[in-house]
Order: structure tokens, then C-alpha cells, then sequence
């Protein structure tokens, strides 16, 4: 059995274990009491409880009864350094020390490569070099009290890898590996740093030792030093060994990315690592005098760049096909997922009274509901919410059936993260580069508060470039409405969430704007920065905001649905044969 085969065989988690050691590929330690076998033990600084040996330290010499000497406001005990024995040579690593050979070995055994990071006091604030180190790190470990700073250089090397990183939204596992008397206070003091920028989302809490935010997950684990209270089970459980953390920071990592979704993106990217010298081998520089070539006989010179990332994309596409990454979310892996669900009946989910096993719902996910044949007659009969029944008309079926939890939890989550996919597929993702272009599925807004319009631009691409002066474009008229009504468009609200908009494609509605066209935009309409956005400027000095742009398929459907609005026919002809004629 293959590795992929063992995975979706196993539980879910075990398969998002899998992919996380797939995709993972670096890991980032800051920590000054580092060191390595065979380093001078006296170069390291550590505590030990008075009196024990080097060498000798447990979770339960750390054990605090909370009598005499453990009030919070005595001041703590001064303890010893660890002196290296009479006599040289190579000398172990203190146990209360960061053994960075065996941290090493172990991500090296989960196919990782670890860098250790030793900043020493003389050298001033590790925070910039760290950083530069850590950008491209998926995995990210750093001691709390960086040289006695008791968290500051922290805090601000944190606060740089999720704001700095913020427009990008990298994938990242923070962790916080300290013997820290605060460690149950760490990550209140990281979601109050983290939360004093405006506009940006606030990290959950996920227990006492995490915090998440989109792509972002950031956990607390303790040093075996680690000094306990005798109840604190919460506390005694994230007491990890170094040689035991690579292994629980995979885990970490992989929890973040359980579902039918995130497996195949993480599978995805995954592909894309380990394939990346296979897709260069074919894009070699033998291809130069061609792309110039191509470039030279351009009626649009500028359109040969556009056409490579065109070509590249096409091959990292046949990577993804030839690994076959769409089977992690297959009826194997769908069956994990019910599994882990739990539910042992979705009657109530689907909005039915007779008992829904999972095996009725795994029939459904296999046979679907939309087809007409006998082939899925049962299904249509046990889940009748999920059908247009041919012979009702009204039938609003799935497709519009918003009061069924279904999958999820509530119907809220269900249409929370419907609208969520829909938008995904629907909308073109754009980051900040290069800023957008008004044509063909622009959509823009136009005016405040109740003067407030939208509109779509179905300028043709082709008459979107290569352009000289004023030219008009033509913008349909989009209207929101209710989430009881029909809608063609979803774009983000102000807050979370979406609002829905109805498109006109009637021909009289159509609005031709005017806009100017710059020489330095290279023949095209280029919008502007406008705050944290982007606005075009018509020729009468209106201001368009740029709110989204349609995938380039979906917008060419809307343009043929407009082209059909004028390619009617205006007929006379007899009433009972015109109620005869097919429709199909």
C-alpha cells in the first residue's frame, strides 16, 4: 500500500499528519541558551533547583506546593549557574539547557531541515536578524526570555512575522519553548500586543497555550525546567522534551490544516516544492530567442510578459493534475471525514424526521442529487431537500435551501462558508501587485451612503488594451438585495461576511463611462491607489473604487448572457405554436 493509500485509510488526523510532513520543509530556533554536545558547558546559562545536580532536572523538581516560598509576590530565588566539572574536554549539554543536536537530529527525522539561532547579549537585539532568518521558515521556535529581556525581543519579533507577513497570509506555526515562570500568561501578553493595530483581526484563543488567526497559529510549550504547581495538569501537558518537540510541532502544524479543503491545498503545495526542478527543467533559457520572438511580432509587445506567467502556470497546473492531489478530498477521504464528524444521524441537519444514517449520507455525497435518472432515485427519496422535483416548479432545492444546517454545524456556518466557496470560485484573487485594470469583470462603486451604485464592467478584453486617449466603457448596473432573493454576484461586506447583488444584462440599463487613458499605463486604464485600495478616475472626475474582479470564465458567461439580450428576435407568430415549440 502506497503512502498516499495508508493515509486515506487511516483517520483524518493521521492523514493531515502525513501531508503536514510533506509540506513542511524548514524550521527557525531562536534561543541563547542553545548549545551543542560538546560545547563548554560553562558557556551556557542555566538554573537548576539549589542544590540538585547538573544533569538531574524534572518537571516534578520543579513541583511548587504553594507554600512557603512560592507567594507571588516573594521575589525569586537567586539560583546557580551549571559550572562545567574539573578538567577538559568535550562536556555534555545541561539538561537545563536547549540541546540543539538533538532538536537538530529530530526535525532532520521528520524530513526538516533546523537552523539554530544563539543570540548573545554583547550583540544587541536579535529581532532584525531573526527576522530575515525566519521569513521563509514554516515553522518558528523561540525561547521567552531572550538574555533576561523577559519577552520583549519576543514580542517584537512576533508582533514583524504576522504583521510584516500580513498582505501575504503565510502559512506559519509560531512556538513559544520556555521555562518561563509566566508561561500561563504568555499568550494573554501575545494577544494584547498583537491586537493594538488598527483594521487587523484579533487572534482567538484555542485553550490556555494557543492562539489562531487565519493562517497563523501560535502555541505555547513548556521546557522540561519548567517550574509546576502539583494540580496543574493543563500545564504538566504541554511539557515537552527537545527530543520529543520536533514530533508535537508536526502535530501542531497539522491541526491547523485538518479538512477536505486545507489537505488538498497543503497537498497542493506540497507538489509544487517537490516537483519545483522538474518545472525548471522545462522552462530553460533555450526558450529566450522563441519568448523574444514572440515578444517582437506582438501587435502589444507588453502582452508577451503576461502570456509567460500564462505558461508557467499551465505547467505548475499539469504538476498538480500528474499528482493527482484532488484524491485527498476523494470518497476516502470524505468517509474520514463523516467519521470524524461523529454524528451518528443527520435527519435534523437535512431538515428530515426518519433517521439519516452516515452511511445515507455518504450514498448522497457518492450519487449527488442533481441527477434525474433512476440511478439516484434513493437518494432523491431519503433527501428531498436536496432536489428540484420536476414537477414542482417552486421547489427551491438545495441550490437556495438556506435553512438546513446540512454538513455544518448551523445553517449560519452552512451559509457562511457556502458564500465563502462561492466567492472563492467566483472572484479573482488579487493581491498587491500589479494594480488592477479596468475590462472585462471589473467591478466597481461609485458615490456614498444611500447614492451608493455598483457597477460591471463587459468592456471585451481585447478592446481593453491598446488603447490611445478617452475611451468609453461600458458598465452594467448591479443592485443589491436580500439573501430571500436570487443574485448573481456575492462581494465582501464591510465587516465579515457578504452581500449579495443582482445583475441587469438588459441592454437599455447599460451606462457608458468615459475614461482617460495615460501614456505611462501602457495603453490600458490603470486604477490609482486610492487608501488601501484602488479607484479609477472617469474624464468627468468620478471616482470608480475598485471593489473585485470576476474569474475570467464567469465574466465571460455574463458577457454572453448579454450578447443574447441582443441577439433577440422580435417574432410574430402563431400563440399555439409558439406554446408547442421546445425549449431545449
Amino acid at each position: 500500500m502506497t503512502a498516499r493509500a495508508a493515509a486515506l485509510h487511516a483517520d483524518m488526523t493521521a492523514t493531515a499528519r502525513a501531508l503536514a510532513k510533506e509540506f513542511l520543509q524548514s524550521v527557525v530556533v531562536v534561543d541563547d541558551q542553545a548549545a551543542f554536545a560538546g560545547e563548554d558547558a560553562a558557556a551556557t546559562v542555566g538554573c537548576t533547583p539549589a542544590g540538585a545536580a547538573a544533569g538531574t532536572v524534572s518537571p516534578d523538581d520543579w513541583q511548587d506546593s504553594g507554600g512557603a516560598g512560592a507567594s507571588r509576590g516573594r521575589a525569586r530565588r537567586r539560583l546557580p549557574k551549571v559550572r562545567a566539572p574539573l578538567g577538559g574536554g568535550p562536556q555534555p549539554v545541561p539538561e537545563q539547557a536547549l540541546n540543539a543536536k538533538v532538536l537538530v537530529d529530530g526535525f532532520a527525522e521528520q524530513g526538516l531541515v533546523c537552523a539554530i539561532i544563539r543570540p548573545e547579549s554583547s550583540e544587541g537585539s536579535p529581532v532584525a536578524r531573526t527576522v530575515l532568518a525566519a521569513q521563509r521558515a514554516d515553522i518558528v521556535i523561540l525561547d521567552w526570555d531572550l538574555n533576561g529581556d523577559r519577552g520583549a525581543s519576543t514580542l517584537k519579533i512576533v508582533h514583524h512575522l504576522v504583521h510584516e507577513a500580513e498582505p501575504l497570509g503565510r502559512l506559519r506555526l509560531i512556538a513559544i519553548y520556555s521555562g518561563a515562570l509566566t508561561l500561563r500568561q504568555i499568550g494573554h501578553l501575545l494577544r494584547t500586543a498583537l491586537a493594538k493595530e488598527r483594521g487587523i483581526a484579533r487572534f482567538r484563543r484555542q485553550g490556555a497555550f494557543a492562539i489562531t488567526r487565519d493562517a497563523v497559529r501560535i502555541v505555547i510549550v513548556a521546557k522540561p525546567t519548567t517550574r509546576l504547581k502539583l494540580g496543574d495538569r493543563a500545564l504538566r501537558a504541554r511539557v515537552v522534551a527537545a527530543e520529543e518537540l520536533p514530533s508535537r510541532l508536526v502535530d501542531e502544524f497539522a491541526e491547523m490544516t485538518t479538512g477536505l479543503v486545507p489537505h488538498v491545498a497543503v497537498a497542493s503545495l506540497a507538489a509544487l516544492r517537490k516537483n519545483t526542478h522538474r518545472v525548471l527543467g522545462r522552462l530553460l533559457s533555450n526558450l529566450d530567442p522563441a519568448y523574444l520572438w514572440h515578444r517582437a511580432t506582438q501587435q502589444r509587445p507588453a502582452d508577451a510578459e503576461t502570456h509567460l506567467v500564462d505558461l508557467v502556470a499551465g505547467e505548475l497546473r499539469s504538476v498538480l493534475e500528474d499528482e493527482r492531489v484532488g484524491d485527498w478530498a476523494n470518497l476516502d477521504a470524505i468517509t474520514q471525514w463523516i467519521a470524524r464528524d461523529k454524528r451518528t444521524d443527520f435527519a435534523t441537519a437535512f431538515g428530515e424526521t426518519t433517521p439519516r444514517p452516515a452511511a445515507d449520507v455518504l450514498t448522497l455525497l457518492e450519487k449527488g442529487a442533481a441527477d434525474r435518472g433512476d440511478a439516484n432515485k434513493d437518494v432523491r427519496m431519503k433527501f428531498p431537500k436536496m432536489c428540484v422535483e420536476r414537477n414542482k416548479p417552486k421547489s427551491k432545492g438545495a441550490h437556495r435551501e438556506e435553512g438546513i444546517a446540512g454538513f455544518a454545524a448551523t445553517p449560519a456556518v452552512s451559509k457562511q462558508s457556502n458564500e465563502t466557496l462561492a466567492a472563492l470560485m467566483s472572484l479573482r484573487t488579487r493581491y498587491e501587485h500589479p494594480p488592477p485594470r479596468l475590462e472585462l469583470g471589473t467591478i466597481l462603486m461609485c458615490g456614498r451612503g444611500k447614492s451608493r451604485t455598483y457597477w460591471l464592467c463587459v468592456q471585451p478584453r481585447c478592446d481593453s488594451v491598446r488603447l490611445k486617449g478617452n475611451t468609453a466603457f461600458p458598465l452594467l448596473p448591479l443592485r443589491l438585495v436580500g439573501d430571500t432573493q436570487k443574485f448573481d454576484v456575492l462581494l465582501p461586506g464591510d465587516r465579515k461576511g457578504y452581500r449579495r447583488f443582482r445583475l441587469s444584462k438588459k441592454p437599455a440599463h447599460i451606462d457608458m463611462a468615459i475614461f482617460p487613458v495615460h501614456p505611462s499605463d501602457n495603453d490600458a486604464v490603470v486604477a490609482e491607489r486610492y487608501g488601501k485600495g484602488f479607484a479609477f478616475r472617469s474624464r468627468k472626475r468620478r471616482r470608480y473604487v475598485w471593489v473585485a474582479e470576476l474569474q475570467p470564465e464567469y465574466a465571460q458567461r455574463i458577457a454572453q448572457q448579454v450578447a443574447n439580450e441582443f441577439s433577440r428576435v422580435g417574432l410574430t407568430e402563431s400563440e399555439w405554436l409558439r406554446l408547442w415549440a421546445t425549449k431545449e
